[in-house]
């Protein structure tokens, strides 16, 4: 699924997140334990590719610097919804 996001523009994804526990289980335990975890990931949206919604927690202004820090990857297979946040920049 393609999505039509605006480069450096603020959005909140959530999306389903994965998860793991060490050890041997039988499966009802496994059954126990297997949930939906959804997260709320607010980011700039740095770019897309066949699998990833890439997102930037921060952005920075300057031309004369690297403009994204701290890089999320998630899954669009894993997302459930996407909403633009309206920023004023200065």
């Amino acid at each position: 699924m393609k999505y039509k996001l605006d480069k450096n523009s603020l959005y909140l994804i959530r999306w389903v997140d994965t998860y793991s526990y060490s050890g041997w289980y039988k499966e009802e335990e496994i059954d126990e334990l297997t949930t939906e975890i959804t997260v709320e990931t607010i980011g700039f949206f740095v770019k897309e590719t066949d699998f990833f919604i890439i997102l930037a927690m921060s952005s920075e202004l300057r031309n004369d610097f690297a403009p994204y820090g701290i890089i999320k990857w998630i899954p669009k297979g894993c997302v459930k919804e996407i909403k633009k946040i309206k920023v004023v920049r200065k």
